[in-house]
């Protein structure tokens, strides 16, 4: 009879806890976590980790981004242009209809230095 207790008391455990561990899944994504999530696979984003990584293996310099940005991103994928060689990052906290906007820093690492200059330059 103790041993079948146990037993019971073992097996109501370890579904208790398997049950905590998925209790985010069986909530479902929110709307813009579905929407991040197509946008990324519809537009060949990859995380930033990853992206920055490639960028800078493939043109050895290492990328140097803020410290800080002026909210904290809850999400944060990047991909490389190939064709025009720049990184383009995104830092984004999705938006609660009512309570706040949604909040996206767009970064452009360009694999190639220009001087300020340069830069005038190309606009007159």
């Amino acid at each position: 009879m103790k041993v079948m207790i146990i037993r019971l008391l073992a097996i109501t455990a370890v579904l208790g806890f398997a049950v905590f561990i998925n209790l985010e899944d069986v909530k479902g994504k929110t709307h813009e976590g579905k929407q991040l999530e197509e946008f990324m696979k519809g537009n060949n984003y990859v995380l930033a980790k990853d992206a920055i990584h490639t960028f800078e293996k493939q043109f050895g310099e290492e990328i140097s981004l803020p410290k800080k940005l002026p909210f904290e991103p809850t999400n944060q994928f990047g991909r490389i242009n190939r064709n025009e060689d720049y990184l383009k990052l995104h830092y984004i906290r999705p938006g609660k209809t009512g309570k706040y906007p949604t909040r996206d820093f767009i970064f452009f690492i360009m694999s190639e230095k220009e001087t300020l200059t340069e830069m005038a330059e190309s606009f007159h």
